[in-house]
């Protein structure tokens, strides 16, 4: 994957797993999660060159998601750090998910963070719509996106980018079966007014 830059601008949060049903789990096992970050981290497994832009909190956690990261590879110079806000968790056991970032670091990552220069050398910008709530980190993902336009990244009518690109998926590989699991409501920002659980629902379940 020889060029430019692939930018995942979102989330990067600690992931704290453990095999017992969270009520009596005793040891976690961490590791990073969020959208942004682990596109990134996967994008540069695979010999690309990726850059995430985010912020996370001036802690502990922040500084070590930052820290594995860039010993993986990933470009993390436009990672900003704050101290009015946490890096989040997410807390993963028996099944069960639960988060904590309200009000977390990434929410709070402001258009005037973000730079103007950052596209210069991008390829492409991956985001997801975690972070499209009410926050400075929603305009953030505007600007990013007006900043990509105007670099000359947009898709066709058919939805198609241009320039072209020789990749549309990650795949991982593995030596042994993999079991997929679906995420839960637990780290999902709309949980306390989604529409689905006030029917009893959930959107997977759609």
């Amino acid at each position: 994957m020889p060029g430019k830059t692939l930018y995942c601008l979102g989330e990067a949060w600690l992931e704290l797993n453990s095999t017992a049903p969270l009520a009596s789990a005793e040891t976690f096992s961490p590791r990073m999660g969020g959208s942004a970050a682990s596109l990134a981290l996967a994008y540069a497994a695979q010999g690309g060159r990726a850059s995430l832009l985010t912020q996370l909190g001036e802690d502990a956690f922040g500084h070590r998601i930052a820290d594995a990261l860039s010993a993986a590879g990933v470009d993390i110079s436009r990672v900003c750090f704050t101290s009015r806000a946490p890096t989040p968790l997410l807390f993963d056991g028996g099944g069960e998910q639960l988060g904590c970032r309200p009000r977390s670091s990434e929410l709070l990552y402001a258009p005037e963070q973000l730079g103007a220069d950052w596209a210069a050398d991008a390829e492409m910008l991956a985001f997801s719509s975690a972070c499209l709530v009410d926050s400075p980190c929603r305009y953030t993902h505007l600007a990013a996106l007006d900043t990509a336009r105007r670099a000359g990244l947009c898709v066709t009518e058919n939805n198609l980018m241009t320039p072209r690109k020789s990749i549309t998926a990650i795949l991982g590989v593995s030596g042994h079966p993999v079991k997929g699991k679906l995420a839960g409501c637990g780290h999902c920002v709309l949980r306390t007014r989604c529409e689905y659980r006030k029917r009893g629902k959930t959107c997977a379940s759609e």
